[in-house]
């Protein structure tokens, strides 16, 4: 995912909310970064992305207005430097890394062995 705490932080409401959509989620803030060019650093535009798939409008403003998760964010970032991932994409699978960008064969390949 493009790199936005905030965006990362939606992420992990909706996981912490067990929403069955967090792959559509994540494909909504794709969008709306890399096509729509939206601030997906911005509470108000997650929001709204974040009640299109099912989160309570609310609930998630408050989770993101008192940064709930960012502990959680943090430390997934601190893991990804540690990991040398520092440069997207990386894939990290246990102590293996695939990094550039691939087909989907080799992608599929890497997940499957390892």
């Amino acid at each position: 995912m493009p790199w936005s705490r905030k965006a990362h932080e939606l992420l992990c409401h909706a996981r912490a909310a067990e929403l069955d959509e967090t792959g559509e989620l994540l494909d909504l803030i794709f969008e709306a970064f890399l096509l729509k060019g939206k601030d997906i650093g911005r509470v108000d535009v997650l929001v709204g992305i974040g009640q299109s798939v099912g989160l309570e409008l609310s609930e998630t403003k408050a989770v993101l207005d008192i940064d709930r998760y960012e502990a959680e964010v943090t430390d997934a970032l601190e893991y990804a430097r540690s990991q040398k991932a520092e440069v997207p994409p990386v894939l990290i699978r246990g102590h293996k890394h695939l990094r550039d960008f691939h087909n989907r064969e080799a992608i599929g390949t890497f997940l499957a062995t390892t």
